[in-house]
Order: structure tokens, then C-alpha cells, then sequence
């Protein structure tokens, strides 16, 4: 039976149980086993994959905001983590976003989701990327409250692009801060951090996991919208150097199909293809 910290820190830092699935060179038949991504949504490994996605995706085109700022917009905590709540804040904030006013003072930017509960219930909200020369929070956050239907506190600050950026990726490479009972901000909890036990521990990951998955927690808008994603890394055979890859599926139906058209499968029946139609 594990400890409450060694819990903690299981759930806090683990990579999550990933399946794996056998590839085949389609060139010369050499076999690799491959991870699939994960459902969970705190695991490090494909939280790290998803950083770099996102910064080859958006680096570039740092240097062509005009005037960056960081904002942060945080609507009052709730006691119960649901993903119909979280896409509904998310929701209201593309809403009021498309409206005239905001598109004439704000023509791109991009938001990041993140959600934590330090024992005073859960906060989602966002950080991120506006391009504008000046931003009036009261009244965005006026706005966005009005829609929401619970007080909403907006902070923009001007800061360099490509650390805007760099910071809200920051928060991929580690677990979201949900397992807290101390109530204090950041900055007043650095040596007086105290964590909930395990059964509770288990509770906050599996409501996070439940509430966050299926959803975008990257809201790009404006000139930052519909940004290509950047071309996929092509798995390499170690043996021939070549790109093309058969599945395990694959390779059941070509067989099928070559019985079913070649009933004397000649070179088929050799001890390769044997061992493949095995599988």
C-alpha cells in the first residue's frame, strides 16, 4: 500500500498506461513497436509531444505580433469540475471575442487552458497571447461575466512575444496543481504546500481527466486562427531508411486479399510472410 506523498507523486508525475501497436517496414518487412497516445490528460510524456507540436506551430510567428501581451482571464472557482462547464467558458470567450470592438482592438491572439485547485475549489482559465495596442480588462472581463453568469477577472500585461509563449507551453511540460488543500497563492505557499490523501488525490485526477478530455485547450482567434500544423516527423526504418509502414491490420487484409485471388500463394507461404499472417 503506497504512502499519501509516494500517491501523490505517482499520480502527480507518471507517465500514464500507453498502448502499443507493431508496425512493418513495407519496404523489408522490419518490425517496430510504436506507443499510442494516451486518453489521459496530465500524462508528462504526451503533454511533452504536444508542447513541441505547438511550438513548431506557432514560434514563427511571434515576431509578427505588433503588440503582445499576456492576459490572463479567470472566472470565479467552482466546486465541481465538468467538461460541459469548461466548454462553455470557453465558449463565451470565443463569443465575446468575435464581437466588432474586440476584433478592431485585438487582431489575433492566442489562449491557453489551464486548470488548478489548491483546496478552495477548481479554477479553470486561461493565459495567453493578444496582439494589441492597448486592452481595457474591466470591460472585457465585463463582458465575458455577463455571458458566464459569475464574476470574471481579466489581466493583461505587455510583455515580449516569444516569452508569452515559451511561459503558457511551460505548463505542458509538468501535472496541473489540483491535488492542494493549503488555499495558498503561488506565491505565498513555497514551503507550507500541504497535499490531499489518496483517495482524494484519485478523485481530482479522474474528475480533471473526465472534464478536460475531448476538449481544446488551445483557442487560437484572428490571425493566429487556422494556423497549419506543422508536418508530422516520418518514422524512419533503421534497417533500409525508408517511410512507408504497414499495420498489423494492413497486413491481414493484403493476405486475405492474395488468398482470396492467389489461392496457391507461392512466395506468401515463405517463412517471413508466415510469422507476419501469424500475428
Amino acid at each position: 500500500q503506497r504512502s499519501e506523498n509516494s500517491l501523490r507523486k505517482w499520480l502527480h508525475e507518471r507517465p500514464e498506461d500507453h498502448d502499443t501497436r507493431a508496425v512493418y517496414c513495407a519496404n523489408c518487412g522490419c518490425k517496430k513497436t510504436v506507443k499510442v497516445r494516451c486518453s489521459g490528460r496530465t500524462c508528462p510524456e504526451c503533454r511533452g509531444r504536444e508542447l513541441m507540436r505547438l511550438k513548431d506551430q506557432y514560434g514563427d510567428l511571434m515576431a509578427g505580433v505588433r503588440w503582445p501581451n499576456f492576459v490572463t482571464i479567470s472566472p470565479e472557482n467552482v466546486e465541481r469540475l465538468t467538461r460541459e462547464g469548461v466548454k462553455r467558458f470557453h465558449r463565451v470567450v470565443k463569443k465575446v471575442l468575435r464581437r466588432k470592438k474586440w476584433k478592431e482592438a485585438m487582431p489575433g491572439g492566442l489562449l491557453f487552458a489551464e486548470c488548478t485547485n489548491i483546496g478552495n475549489g477548481w479554477h479553470p482559465h486561461l493565459h495567453g497571447l493578444m496582439d494589441a495596442q492597448w486592452i481595457d480588462g474591466d470591460a472585457l472581463a465585463t463582458e465575458i461575466a455577463k455571458e458566464l453568469g459569475r464574476r470574471v477577472f481579466v489581466k493583461p500585461a505587455r510583455k515580449d512575444a516569444h516569452w508569452v509563449l515559451n511561459y503558457c507551453l511551460g505548463y505542458l511540460k509538468k501535472a496541473p496543481d489540483i491535488y492542494r488543500v493549503d488555499g495558498l497563492p503561488k506565491k505565498e505557499s513555497r514551503g507550507r504546500m500541504r497535499y490531499c490523501g489518496p483517495q482524494e488525490t484519485w478523485n481530482r485526477k479522474r474528475e480533471y481527466d473526465a472534464a478536460y478530455r475531448g476538449v481544446h485547450t488551445v483557442i487560437p482567434f484572428g490571425t493566429l486562427y487556422n494556423v497549419p500544423k506543422p508536418e508530422k516527423r516520418l518514422l524512419t526504418c533503421p534497417d533500409c531508411g525508408e517511410h512507408e509502414w504497414i499495420s498489423e491490420w494492413g497486413l491481414e487484409r493484403m493476405i486475405d486479399q492474395a488468398e482470396e485471388v492467389m489461392p496457391d500463394v507461392g512466395v506468401l507461404a515463405g517463412p517471413e510472410y508466415v510469422e507476419l499472417g501469424e500475428l
